[in-house]
């Protein structure tokens, strides 16, 4: 995400909520700006979130150490993202963000908080396939990351064959 440069003559950049991104299409140097605002479920992370906000049939974690509606808490590690996946496909995604209070839990649909203005300065999404990643899969690998990293994890939902298959993300780091 950009800085808030009031004096830009782009008003996403001039309030806040301009960004730029790669995509698999991009080249190293093909830095896009966006003309969604950050803050619009149009936006390409607005639009990465969605099947989360609308299926029952993913699996997720959304973690931060400043989670939405709820204290800071310095007993877990400063980390801030989302983990999805989908069964059948055994595809999905891992964002990586630095952004506080955000997203917000599945009830409330998606949205960009205010403080994202002024501290959501980075976002990373990794697409993986679940099946593809040998010796062990991505889900796998990040179950042991987050057994380091102890994230607080402020909402989950894990469908049974997920829960059967990622004992180490059903019983490691979600709190039950």
């Amino acid at each position: 995400k950009l800085p808030r440069l009031s004096h830009s003559i782009d008003p996403l950049i001039a309030n806040g909520t301009g960004y730029i991104y790669l995509d698999s299409s991009s080249t190293i140097d093909q830095w896009h700006l966006s003309s969604e605002s950050i803050t619009s479920s149009l936006s390409l992370t607005g639009l990465t979130l969605e099947s989360l906000y609308r299926s029952k049939d993913n699996s997720f974690i959304f973690y931060n150490d400043q989670p939405p509606n709820q204290p800071f808490s310095l007993i877990y590690g400063h980390s801030k993202g989302v983990l999805a996946f989908e069964d059948k496909t055994q595809t999905g995604f891992w964002l990586v963000h630095s952004v506080p209070h955000f997203p917000p839990v599945i009830e409330q649909g998606y949205g960009y908080p205010d403080a994202g203005r002024i501290y959501g300065q980075t976002m990373l999404c990794v697409t993986f396939n679940a099946s593809a990643s040998l010796p062990n899969n991505s889900i796998d690998l990040l179950s042991t990351h987050f057994l380091f990293t102890r994230p607080l994890v402020y909402t989950s939902s894990l469908t049974l064959l997920a829960t059967q298959r990622y004992s180490l993300l059903a019983n490691g780091i979600i709190p039950s």
